[in-house]
């Protein structure tokens, strides 16, 4: 939403906006510095007295067809004359150009200073270029004056400014306050998300808490009263004194008429400052505890994590070695199956005229005559 906000000439926050007749807005300013001074010889209304016959319609159709740029000296759909080639053009923050402001010419038998607030007189002939759509358009008499404030978009700048100014920030952030998102009522503190969480969890007594927007904590803190405290047995007197050996805030009638007229009692803002101080130390300690439990926390997550690498790199190596013992019992069953039948084929193939036993018999396998039991003779 900012950046819809801000002048696309000056790149900063609409000051005193104005509306084209195309639509688009820019700064009263920004208008002023990039008029340009359009010479009688060159006006639209010269060109189109030269019978060139072309209409309002025609110029409309032209401008939808074409694209101006830097040395375009052509007309825009309102008639206007952009730039001659020779003109020379800046370029704003947002990358638009901008046309230098043009000095006008002083008026000889005109000495009237102008109002405050008023701008001075327009040149005549006077051109503005739309610096989003590049289209122009010839002032007439009325000059800048002749363009309507858009005065909705003045409020909601202004608006947005203010809101944006006035930011709530978190009451419990250490070092850099955030953006508070919520209000505690019965606390009376503003939280951001993350102290909301440490600070005022939606657990305990806490979660009784009524947590309201930031904007509507403020407004209901300036219309609600300070309160005091009051004494629980006087309510009419205030609470001004702290009993020592009580421990509690006594007002001016419990030590005259209470029981606590002959104990140790100091001043109230006294022991509000000793119990602050004794409680940031608490504090300081409690953190320091914090500090060294994540620490702790730290160190046994790294153990946690260093085992399990470890057990995955075991399992790892085993399966390695299993797979190597494996892939060698294979090999070398291999081989001896490759001997085995190797050597059957030998003993195959000599067979006929050898005596020695196949590979794998025995000599008690074969008779006297060196012929083996249990085989077929005559074959």
């Amino acid at each position: 939403m900012e950046e819809e906000l801000k002048c696309p000439v000056c790149g900063s926050f609409f000051r005193e906006p104005i509306i084209l007749p195309c639509s688009h807005n820019i700064c009263l300013a920004c208008a002023r510095n990039i008029l340009v001074q359009t010479p009688d010889a060159e006006s639209p209304q010269s060109s189109r007295a030269s019978g060139s016959g072309v209409s309002d319609y025609d110029y409309l159709d032209l401008d939808k067809m074409s694209l101006y740029s830097e040395a375009d000296s052509g007309y825009g759909s309102y008639g206007g004359f952009v730039s001659a080639p020779t003109t020379p053009c800046q370029k704003s923050p947002n990358g638009v150009r901008v046309f230098p402001p043009t000095v006008p010419q002083p008026a000889p038998q005109q000495h009237l200073l102008p109002q405050p607030g008023s701008l001075p007189p327009i040149p005549r002939n006077s051109c503005i270029t739309c610096p989003q759509c590049h289209r122009s358009l010839i002032l007439d008499d009325r000059g800048l004056r002749g363009f309507p404030k858009n005065r909705v978009l003045e409020g909601v700048v202004d608006r947005y400014q203010q809101s944006k100014a006035a930011a709530l920030k978190c009451q419990l952030c250490e070092k850099s306050p955030k953006e508070a998102t919520v209000m505690c009522e019965q606390c009376d503190v503003f939280y951001c998300d993350p102290c909301r969480l440490r600070c005022h969890p939606p657990r305990g007594p806490l979660a009784k808490h009524r947590l309201v927007p930031p904007a509507q904590g403020r407004i209901s803190r300036r219309a609600s009263p300070r309160k005091i405290s009051t004494c629980t047995e006087h309510e009419l007197e205030n609470l001004s004194m702290y009993c020592v050996q009580c421990k509690t805030p006594v007002c001016y009638q419990c030590l005259e008429e209470g029981k606590h007229g002959t104990h140790e009692v100091k001043a109230l803002g006294a022991m509000w400052k000793l119990h602050k101080g004794q409680l940031s130390q608490a504090l300081n300690g409690l953190s320091d505890r914090a500090t060294e439990a994540k620490e702790f926390l730290v160190q046994l997550r790294n153990m946690v994590q260093h085992i399990q690498e470890n057990g995955v790199e075991f399992e790892a190596c085993l399966v390695a070695q299993c797979d190597a013992l494996i892939e060698t019992l294979n090999r070398r069953k291999a081989q001896l199956l490759a001997r085995v039948k190797q050597g059957a084929r030998t003993q195959a193939q000599g067979r006929p005229g050898s005596n020695l036993p196949l590979y794998g018999e025995t000599a008690s396998d074969h008779g006297p005559d060196g012929v083996l039991f249990g085989g077929h003779q005559g074959e």
